[in-house]
This record gives C-alpha cells, sequence and structure tokens, in this order.
C-alpha cells in the first residue's frame, strides 16, 4: 500500500507542474495585457491568437497559439521561425513601450500547451545598471 501511495503522490506532483506551470507566474496587468494584444492584433496570421500573458519580473511573456501543423513546421525552421517572430517586435518609438515601461517583452508560440521557441524584444525604456568606472585616486 506505502508503494502505491508514493506513486500516487508523484504522479499528482508531476501533473500538477505540467498542468499549473504556467499558472504559477503572475498575470500580466490588464493595462499591460490589452495593450500587447492590441499590437499584434492584425500583424499575426489569421489563425494564431494570444492566450495568455503573464509577467516575470521584467519580462512579459506573451504565449500565442497556432494549428499544430504550423508549429511543427516551425519548430524544424529555427532561422525562419527567429525572423518571423522578431518582425512582430515593436520598434523602440511604438506607444506600446509607453505602457509597458523597461520590462521586455517575449513571443513565444505555443501548440498543445507546449512552447517551443522564444524570442525576446528588448525594452528601450531600461536604465543602464552599470555602474561607472571610479575615477583613479577617488
Amino acid at each position: 500500500m506505502r508503494k502505491l501511495f508514493g506513486t500516487v503522490s508523484l504522479c499528482s506532483l508531476t501533473a500538477a507542474l505540467l498542468f499549473c506551470g504556467p499558472a504559477l507566474a503572475d498575470k500580466a496587468p490588464q493595462e499591460q495585457q490589452d495593450a500587447i494584444t492590441q499590437f499584434l492584433k492584425g500583424k499575426l496570421p489569421t489563425d494564431w491568437s494570444v492566450v495568455h500573458i503573464v509577467k516575470d519580473e521584467n519580462l512579459l511573456v506573451t504565449y500565442l497559439t497556432m494549428p499544430v501543423q504550423k508549429a511543427f513546421e516551425l519548430a524544424y525552421q529555427p532561422e525562419d521561425t527567429r525572423d518571423m517572430l522578431q518582425k512582430l517586435c515593436p520598434s523602440p518609438d511604438q506607444p506600446l513601450w509607453s505602457v509597458l515601461g523597461p520590462s521586455d517583452m517575449a513571443l513565444e508560440p505555443v501548440a498543445n500547451g507546449k512552447g517551443f521557441f522564444r524570442v525576446r524584444c528588448k525594452s528601450p525604456n531600461k536604465t543602464s545598471s552599470v555602474a561607472a568606472p571610479a575615477a583613479p585616486g577617488g
């Protein structure tokens, strides 16, 4: 009986991590979700959609769904996938960045709940965290 209990517990834990993993990250503020969704509207292929936007420190991850066949094709064309996703990144002068602030934005296509590629769009609003070198003799 004890062996069965351990197996059931392990299975339950594994299932919880697999199915609840993305839910463990904080949902992005609604204003940021709306701004990203609006920005991507009309830029995504018609059979893609924004399904979930989460915030993890200074990164807003936007999960994009697509048909499984398309995901399969993209998974085997990483350079084309990267180029396509980078074209979706907002330019530095886009008003979207005023809503996102210093947070970067990532685009991650998913199919059947699994992501396979991520492109990070760097925020132009970041302040440099590199300290200036100390003056000689000071």
